[in-house]
């Protein structure tokens, strides 16, 4: 009698390799403080690490995934911590998934457009000019309502990337999809961008794939 192995399913690869990522990427938050260039590497990959979850929680819980940004200009961490929230069929809201992934020290996720509260946008001469649509990350406008936590309770303000994925790894989206991330300096009130030619990011396909973005041209 022959004994037949049994491989790896499809889900069960995309679950182990979301956990994988979670687990690199709370690991690569000791990237905090580094250099100005080391700092957006270790962010993009934050940004792939947070997709990768996003796309492991949608094929174990079978719903539909999404990652969100903290939207609250009065939070620590507006503009720098990431997550994963997901919804399951028929839901009207997401919940969200577990801990937030904070950025290093100096670096920002670039909000939807430059009326977002609580930030400035410089136009830097030296560095390539002014910042344009292309610039902007494809993010919701925030919303304290949208999200929740699994207790039922707000999960607070946060934007919502303008896309989510599906249990298969498909990305719903009627256009490109951008996370783009940049060095920012933080008054008491206000997250100042600069040199709009040296952002980062990355840009996510229609099957869920991660491109890294290492020259604000390529958005």
């Amino acid at each position: 009698m022959r004994l037949r192995r049994r491989g790896f399913t499809l889900v069960e690869l995309l679950v182990v390799i979301g956990i994988i990522a979670l687990t690199a990427g709370v690991l690569g938050m000791a990237f905090r403080g580094a250099s100005a260039s080391t700092g957006l590497q270790a962010a993009q990959n934050c940004l792939a690490t947070v997709l990768a979850g996003a796309r492991g929680q949608a094929a174990l819980g079978q719903a539909e995934a999404a990652v969100i940004v903290d939207a609250d200009p009065a939070s620590a961490t507006y503009l720098r911590a990431v997550g994963v929230a997901t919804r399951q069929s028929g839901a009207t809201q997401f919940v969200f998934a577990g801990d937030w992934l904070v950025l290093p020290d100096g670096v920002y996720i670039v909000p939807p457009n430059s009326a977002s509260a609580g930030t400035s946008f410089e136009i830097d001469s030296g560095a390539g000019g002014a910042w344009t649509p292309e610039s902007f990350s494809s993010l919701l406008a925030p919303s304290n309502s949208d999200v929740r936590k699994s207790d039922g309770t707000s999960a607070g303000m946060v934007m919502r990337l303008d896309a989510t994925i599906s249990p298969v790894g498909r990305v719903t989206s009627a256009g490109e999809v951008r996370l783009a991330v940049a060095a920012a300096r933080r008054s008491a009130d206000t997250i100042i961008f600069g040199h709009p030619a040296a952002e980062r990011g990355v840009l996510v396909s229609a099957y869920g794939a991660v491109i890294f973005v290492n020259d604000a041209s390529a958005f």
